[in-house]
């Protein structure tokens, strides 16, 4: 199933970052966790890959991150070497290429192309 597997932060929560999956929309997953948690501020998206697996990925990623998890979902790193290190697990795991992309959001830049290049044409006619 295809999902988001996503680094969020917060200012509230310093040193510590989110690391999770949603099979919906990252936005909206920080907005549910911001108005559901009692913790102060707002958990902001951070970076995110649309991948296929989302969940098993999310469950490696915390096998592979495990010295610096705190607890649950949070991990004890620094904003970019959490994106570093998360992309290259998702790299080394086969679920994105050398660019960073998956299979997933390849076909959804594709399906973009498609619509625009459609779009283009009426416009000529």
């Amino acid at each position: 199933m295809e999902g988001h597997v996503y680094i969020l932060s917060n200012e509230h929560v310093p040193n510590l970052l989110k690391i999770g999956f949603t099979d919906r929309d990252p936005e909206v997953r920080a907005r549910e966790l911001s108005n559901n948690t009692g913790v102060p501020g707002y958990w902001i998206v951070q970076k995110h890959w649309l991948v296929e697996n989302a969940h098993s990925l999310e469950q490696r990623i915390f096998k592979d991150l495990s010295s610096q998890r705190v607890t649950g979902e949070f991990f004890k790193l620094e904003l970019n070497d959490a994106i570093n290190r998360v992309s290259k697990l998702l790299h080394t795991y086969g679920a994105i290429n050398d660019d960073g992309l998956s299979p997933a959001e390849l076909r959804k830049l594709e399906k973009s192309a498609e619509r625009r290049r459609k779009k283009s044409s009426k416009g000529w006619n």
